[in-house]
């Protein structure tokens, strides 16, 4: 029983977990992060630095600075390539980590609620979920022809971890009032001794939480497999993205790739 009420938790704390847990022992180890506001879309790359300068990538290498065409050689085209290529390999990458690991911690504490409660989460609960979404929203977003990070690919996680423990008493206590209000009804309107009722109750939320895990641990391991040689990745854009440079000098404010501080991906 004791093990089947701690289960019963783990839609809050996959929400905490999953984002880390996601990411691999590989990534948190690597030193390196992404920061800055890139968006990578069918037709071009769009690179925004500090000051607010634009960098633009056509799909064939064409490259403009706020708007302005660069003079490109065929010998330094190679660079744009390279550098474009990587980008197009890692944003996406962190962007769907990100959304996706957001969404299998909201997916758990919905379940939860809804085989505790046959209901969908009560309103408090719903909003607390709609501002974990929308504080990741504000970072990376996606659709099917565009993936956006704005900001440091470090600084989302801990953000989204700040936000998602502010909405850790709303998430437990509808959570540990739907199965209150659960077991009463058990205890109450059950077949069976009292202690019959009891242990069918634990039975189930035994078998809920073996549900939950079960679900979670097969999406994580998908997030995980995505996530695999993210640092390695973030290292060839790093090592593409100082060529550029070297060629177009221009371009040394666009740092996308930087050395991550303690804790960070």
């Amino acid at each position: 029983m004791k093990k089947a009420l701690l289960v019963m938790l783990i839609g809050y704390i996959s929400m905490v977990t999953i984002v880390s847990r996601a990411h691999g022992d590989e990534v948190n180890s690597c030193h390196l992060q992404l920061a800055g506001q890139v968006t990578v879309s069918t037709d071009r790359l769009l690179v925004t630095d500090a000051a607010g300068r634009r960098l633009e990538i056509t799909r064939d290498n064409q490259v403009l600075l706020n708007d302005s065409a660069i003079q490109i050689d065929a010998g330094d085209r190679q660079a744009v390539a390279n550098y474009q290529e990587q980008v197009r390999t890692v944003i996406p990458v962190i962007v769907d980590l990100a959304l996706d690991a957001v969404e299998i911690g909201v997916e758990a504490v919905s379940e939860v609620f809804l085989s505790l409660a046959g209901t969908e989460p009560p309103v408090k609960l719903t909003e607390a979920i709609a501002a974990i979404r929308a504080e990741i929203n504000n970072q990376v977003s996606r659709d099917s022809q565009t993936s956006r990070l704005s900001g440091s690919s470090g600084e989302m996680l801990q953000t989204l971890d700040s936000v998602i423990n502010d909405a850790k008493p709303t998430l437990i206590t509808s959570i540990m009032g739907a199965l209150i209000t659960n077991l009463g009804q058990t205890v109450s309107t059950g077949e069976g001794s009292f202690e019959q009722r009891l242990s069918s109750f634990a039975t189930r939320l035994e078998n809920l939480g073996g549900e939950l895990e079960s679900m979670i641990e097969i999406k994580a391991a998908r997030l995980e497999e995505k996530a695999q040689g993210l640092c390695t990745q973030m290292a060839a854009l790093q090592i593409a993205e100082s060529r550029m440079q070297q060629v177009f000098p221009e371009l040394r404010s666009f740092d996308l790739v930087q050395t991550a501080p303690p804790n960070s991906i």
